[in-house]
């Protein structure tokens, strides 16, 4: 399909003019109303998510029905029917204005001469932009840009601000990437951040709202950073939205009508229940079903594009980011669009209302649904609310250029070979920093290590130095990692879980540091050098088992070992309980271990699992209390929890240790990269909802009133001080990292495509750290009603 500027040949001029006099007109009697939202420039359709390819369809199909580009301003410009003003591309309708206030042709030029181009009027909304962008400044930097057009006067007018996001927004074009705006109307558009006047109300005084224009994304940013601001005047207030008593909400901004209540809820004024989780596919068809019922008495719902969606965000809510009273019982969560991301249909846009975010979300993943249809409402001399309200509070200042303080490892091979999975080569590690106590270099042996994670473009490493050493200030060992992270975009995920393991003062949990890394010269990235699990009284301090020990008590420990679905271990250090629990062996390994020690792990956890599913199974003295330390499974249940680590609820890297006489524990910690919202492929990509509970053994312990008594004690002594800062722990790492984590997406230009198995892309860096922030604050809320 085609994507032009409109014709006007056929337009009836009297029709334009009355079309005009309505959307600039200060105060108007009741009428349909005009819409006074931008469509958003999508006219393709898809067929397809998930593990069903992706094909264009046409936007009447059947099989997947109501999506974006099959009504509204776009399709009607497809079939020839939509009269414009002026001009643009599919249903965006804009004039060019002189710099003294008068209408020109599409083909005008920009300049500083009076009659030069020097604003841009949007004819749907009849706002008035500046066609000059004010580049690099911080959000506080803005108000001194703002200040600077007012002065001047620019094309007539004096009233210059700071355009509110659902104004930015509007100007988005969400069939194209890069930069994502009518270029024609709107030059020297980067494709980046765009401020907004409104401060981010989850840190209001450091962060602010951006609009991403690669793309369309919508979320917070630091505020001393550097981003551009286009300046606009303007608009009309036409009244706030009202609940209609008929299940309904008629908003007179849009001339939409919605549906008070989530899919899946009850009906108004409570909407009591959960809202139905679906997919996108699923989503479309809900629709249909609705107007088959005649739902409120119309036929004529629609599942919203991207914009009608967005503009129910409220700036200065979170949590959820919109008018409750309106709209009772929303979640904090993400809601489909009809809208698909045009890079990558494999993704539609969403709506995050816990934070205000507009993120493109995989289909095959699940998400609310909120209906809505074009209606009528009356306009009205009411003023204006804060809808453009100017919502800076932090002084004009230049933007802060991050710090490069992150160490730099250089990793060099011998006669620069490759390195494999298998096998160890030779080389050195080096270490530079700007503080002199953290610099080394010594001899190594490398080689790859991970599962998934190897076969990603950017190398997980397994290191062995030739002499034990205590890495950036970590206690000396010979053997770490390094961390890539690849598909944790947010590179945080794994330090945030391992510090929540150190403040619930778990037993050990892995140390680690973030640091840059090159490799025969390459540069790589940002990694985490982190400390391997093993035994060792600076990690998990046991006693140490030597082949001799075949005989009580030394055969009773200690053993290291891993609950791992793969199998990936030699048969002599592998074995399967008698329900078919896979465990590998880690220490003693497969040249330590005798058949007496295997024998006796193999022994020992069969013995528990018929004790913890039997009818006396919570019994103090003869239950699984007196095989398993039930401390040590909350405290990783609570991290693993939290975070919905969706291998840790029977499949790998879920760590167990028993000590010499001791019982069974759980832990340590390990394996975060997808977690927290960044899997595609199961139920724990949403914030809502158990997971690890659902997973091995859990689902038995929490049928002990004292295990989930004791959980939830833990979790009440623990949230105050740490859990509810983890959201803060997250922002001030991503501060720390914020230069080096810009050349890791040079690097790796990833930050606008999915990779496996991201549920959301955010298109930046800052987006991946406000959906890391959203989602955990999502899940903290969740967990502690329900735990």
């Amino acid at each position: 399909m085609s994507r032009s500027h409109g014709s006007q040949g056929t337009v009836l001029r009297w029709l334009s003019s009355l079309v005009a006099a309505s959307i600039l007109a200060p105060c108007a009697i009741a009428q349909t109303l005009p819409q006074r939202i931008n469509d958003t420039g999508a006219i393709t359709c898809y067929s397809g998510a998930g593990s069903i390819p992706v094909t264009v369809i046409a936007c009447n199909s059947s099989s997947w029905p109501g999506q974006d580009g099959a009504s509204g301003r776009d399709a009607a410009t497809q079939a020839g029917t939509l009269a414009k003003i002026g001009d643009g591309i599919a249903g965006f309708d804009f004039t060019k204005v002189s710099n003294a206030g008068n209408d020109l042709p599409a083909n005008a030029a920009a300049g500083t001469a009076p009659g030069a181009w020097g604003c841009t009027r949007d004819n749907v909304t009849g706002l008035v932009w500046l066609a000059t962008v004010a580049t690099s400044v911080s959000w506080g930097g803005a108000r001194q840009a703002e200040a600077d057009a007012r002065s001047a006067a620019h094309c007539g007018f004096s009233d210059w601000r700071v355009p509110a996001s659902s104004e930015l927004h509007g100007l988005v074009d969400y069939a194209a990437v890069a930069s994502s705006i009518d270029a024609t109307y709107f030059p020297a558009t980067a494709t980046g951040f765009h401020w907004t006047s409104e401060a981010d109300p989850s840190a209001p005084a450091q962060r602010a709202r951006i609009v991403n224009f690669g793309g369309g994304f919508i979320n917070g940013a630091n505020a001393t950073q550097a981003a551009d601001v286009r300046l606009v005047r303007g608009g009309q207030w036409f009244g706030a939205p009202q609940d209609a008593g008929d299940g309904t909400v008629g908003d007179p901004r849009t001339g939409l009508v919605w549906d008070r209540c989530s899919i899946g809820q009850g009906t108004a004024p409570t909407c009591a229940g959960d809202a139905e989780m679906v997919t996108w596919e699923t989503a479309l068809q809900r629709v249909q079903q609705r107007n088959a019922q005649s739902w409120n008495g119309h036929n004529d719902w629609r599942l919203p594009n991207a914009k009608e969606l967005a503009s129910l965000l409220h700036p200065s809510r979170r949590m959820p980011a919109i008018d409750a009273d309106l709209f009772p019982n929303t979640l904090g969560a993400a809601y489909w669009s009809s809208t698909s991301q045009v890079d990558f249909p494999g993704n539609a846009w969403t709506v995050f209302f816990g934070e205000g975010n507009v993120f493109a979300k995989d289909k095959a993943t699940r998400a609310r649904v909120r209906i809505v249809r074009t209606g009528t409402a009356a306009t009205g001399g009411n003023a204006p609310d804060a809808l453009f309200a100017d919502s800076f509070d932090i002084s004009a200042q230049a933007p802060q250029p991050p710090a490069d303080a992150l160490p730099v490892i250089a990793l060099t091979t011998a006669g620069g070979a490759g390195i494999d999975r298998e096998v160890y080569v030779d080389g050195n590690l080096s270490i530079t920093s700007g503080d002199p106590a953290l610099v080394y270099s010594g001899s190594m042996e490398i080689r790859g290590r991970g599962n998934s994670t190897w076969s990603m473009p950017k190398k997980p490493y397994r290191i062995k130095l030739a002499a034990k050493s205590g890495l950036l200030g970590m206690p000396s060992s010979k053997h770490w990692a390094l961390l890539a992270n690849y598909a944790d975009k947010s590179l945080l995920r794994n330090l945030f879980a391992f510090a929540l393991g150190e403040r619930l003062a778990m037993a050990w949990t892995p140390r680690s540091r973030m640091a840059e890394v090159t490799l025969n010269g390459e540069y790589l990235g940002v990694y985490q050098l982190v400390e391997t699990i093993r035994v060792d009284e600076d990690r998990v301090d046991i006693t140490e088992i030597d082949s001799g020990d075949v005989t009580a008590p030394a055969i009773t420990g200690g053993y290291l070992f891993e609950l791992d679905g793969r199998r990936d271990c030699d048969a002599a250090v592998q074995f399967d309980t008698s329900m078919g629990i896979p465990y590998c062996i880690d220490t003693p390994d497969e040249e330590a271990i005798v058949p007496q020690q295997r024998a006796y792990l193999l022994d020992y956890m069969n013995t528990f699992e018929t004790v913890l599913y039997s009818s006396s199974f919570a019994d103090p003295a003869t239950g699984y209390p007196a095989y398993a330390d039930a401390s040590t499974f909350i405290d990783w249940y609570l991290v693993n929890e939290l975070t919905s680590n969706i291998d840790a609820q029977g499949l790998t890297s879920i760590w167990s240790y028993k000590d010499r006489n001791g019982k069974l524990n759980r832990g340590p910690l390990w394996d975060f990269d997808i977690s927290t919202g960044n899997a595609n492929y199961a139920d724990s990509s949403e914030p809502q909802g158990f997971w690890i509970r659902q997973g091995t053994y859990y689902n038995r312990f929490f049928q002990d009133p004292v295990f989930a008594a004791a959980t939830r004690a833990k979790w009440d002594a623990s949230k105050a001080a740490h859990i509810d800062s983890l959201p803060d722990f997250i922002e001030a790492n991503a501060l720390a990292i914020q230069a080096a984590s810009g050349r890791n997406f040079q690097k790796w230009p990833i930050l606008r495509t999915q990779v496996w198995p991201n549920v959301v892309v955010t298109g930046s860096k800052e987006g991946e750290i406000a959906y890391l922030r959203d989602w955990l604050e999502q899940r903290i809320a969740w967990l502690d009603a329900n735990l």
